[in-house]
């Protein structure tokens, strides 16, 4: 289903549907995007926002907070080569990032958004880029993910047998 709506001038195709994060990202289209995804019908829903543009990635998920007393934003950029990813803990933002080749999805990521797994989306083509949106922020230190050992699958940085965090 595509839909022409027209703001300042500037032509905006509309598109919605079920397909993938692959799928969208692959598109290699300028794509501002609205996600719903039901991981089963006992998890809450997770929804969030995707940005592409030119082979770069922003995803910004509500997601469970770590203790499953609320929820907390988990986002992600990939700006080619660097994926950076960060949450908010207990108040605190922790940040990792990796170097990589290309984007392969959000997999263990803050979002837990299997790549090829089945979204529901709202998009819009984003004719007048924003390339800030693409720019990880300045206030997260961003420890390098080999090093630290750091999983935030689900948002959650897991301690070591030491009860540590592997910062």
């Amino acid at each position: 289903e595509t839909t022409r709506i027209t703001p300042d001038s500037q032509e905006r195709l509309s598109s919605s549907g079920a397909d993938s994060i692959r799928a969208l990202y692959e598109r290699g289209e300028s794509l501002e995007c609205q996600i719903t995804y039901i991981p089963n019908p006992l998890e809450a829903e997770i929804t969030g926002n995707i940005f592409t543009d030119e082979g770069r990635v922003r995803g910004d998920f509500v997601v469970p907070s770590p203790d499953l007393s609320g929820q907390t934003v988990a986002s992600i950029i990939y700006d080619q080569p660097t994926l950076y990813i960060w949450s908010e803990i207990d108040g605190e933002t922790f940040g990792v990032k990796q170097t990589q080749d290309s984007f392969v999805g959000l997999g263990d990521t803050a979002a837990a958004i299997d790549y090829d797994t089945e979204v529901q989306y709202n998009c819009l083509t984003w004719p007048r880029v924003d390339s800030t949106i693409f720019e990880p922020p300045t206030n997260v230190l961003f420890s390098d993910m080999n090093a630290a050992g750091a999983n935030m699958e689900f948002g959650t940085l897991f301690e070591d047998e030491n009860g540590e965090l592997p910062l």
